[in-house]
């Protein structure tokens, strides 16, 4: 059988199954368009700070050790096979970061380390696809989505979530790091670390 995942407008894949004959065994996809990753996560800033603007809130600056943390996590779930803000070794976004060096530090009446934020996301690169069959051959055809389809979504979905949206217009918080990973199978994960 060839299982292929197919992305809607939920967050749930659907499978469909193709029984496979001794004629029809090959199943060819096409190759991935290249997906710029800088771009998908500086429209991510982009959004998440208008959001913030919008809301009479200061914007959240980019911060480059809180990406590399982000990045960090978003290729833990992806070459791990999860989907979580607890990793594999049962770390939250906080300790991970003090594994890596970096202390959250906000300000009261003196400096104090405070725990991060996070949001998480994950979807499929593509809107649809279509299985064309002829030859003795899938052919699996695929609706690509572009890099600032994926960064609204990502955000779109956030402010749907409670939580997440409470994150994203905290008041407290005034960087964030994007980290966002692509993988082989078409899906891409993103992790928003927040201080």
């Amino acid at each position: 059988m060839v299982a292929l995942g197919l992305a809607g407008t939920s967050a749930a894949q659907r499978i469909v199954e193709i029984p496979a004959t001794e004629e029809q065994v090959a199943v060819t996809y096409q190759e991935i368009p290249d997906f710029d990753v800088e771009t998908i996560q500086s429209e991510i800033r982009r959004r998440v700070n208008g959001i913030r603007s919008s809301a009479g809130l200061q914007v959240v600056k980019a911060d480059s050790a809180l990406q590399g943390i982000a990045r960090v996590h978003s290729a833990d779930m992806a070459n791990s096979g999860y989907f979580g803000h607890i990793n594999l070794r049962g770390e939250n976004a906080t300790r991970r970061a003090h594994r890596s060096g970096y202390v959250c530090v906000g300000s009261l009446a003196h400096p104090v380390a405070r725990g991060l934020g996070e949001n998480l996301f994950t979807g499929f690169l593509y809107e649809s696809y279509r299985l064309l069959s002829g030859g003795g051959q899938i052919i699996a055809e695929f609706e690509w989505t572009t890099e600032a389809e994926i960064a609204r979504r990502v955000v779109d979905g956030w402010m749907a979530s409670p939580g997440h949206r409470r994150n994203l217009i905290n008041p407290e918080y005034e960087l964030q790091g994007i980290g966002v990973v692509i993988t082989d199978a078409y899906e891409f994960f993103v992790t928003q670390t927040l201080c």
